[in-house]
């Protein structure tokens, strides 16, 4: 499992063969994820990989967090890749989950999640 903040904007990591998934922890919605900019590439030969969004959002708990699982991708050999985020300051997560036409959000405030508490994680 790879964990890190998105403030750091970039990171570089080993992965194997598989399916993995990505997922960003502090809060059971997210908003504004359309203006995040990600992209993970191989870093040695440069190949982007695709992620694919999740058109559902399952939101989970790692490692005792909330979690929103977003993407998936799937690496088809042994290496060194890279993730970057450009724009992460967009990324608005919140503490739970907002019903649509709900006037509980109106009545009860959705506190969010300090960017500096957002993580991405790969699993």
């Amino acid at each position: 499992m790879i964990i890190f903040p998105i403030t750091d904007k970039k990171k570089e990591f080993k992965l194997g063969y598989g399916l993995y998934s990505v997922y960003f922890t502090g809060g059971f919605s997210l908003e504004n994820l359309d203006l995040l900019d990600i992209h993970l590439y191989n870093s040695e030969t440069k190949e982007t990989i695709t992620l694919k969004e999740k058109t559902l959002k399952p939101r989970d708990y790692i490692n005792n967090q909330k979690a929103i699982y977003c993407y998936e991708f799937q690496i088809n050999e042994f290496g060194t890749f890279t993730i970057e985020l450009k724009n992460p300051e967009v990324l608005i997560v919140k503490n739970r989950f907002d019903v649509p036409f709900s006037l509980m959000k109106y009545i009860i405030p959705n506190p969010t999640t300090k960017q500096e508490n957002i993580n991405l994680i790969i699993k």
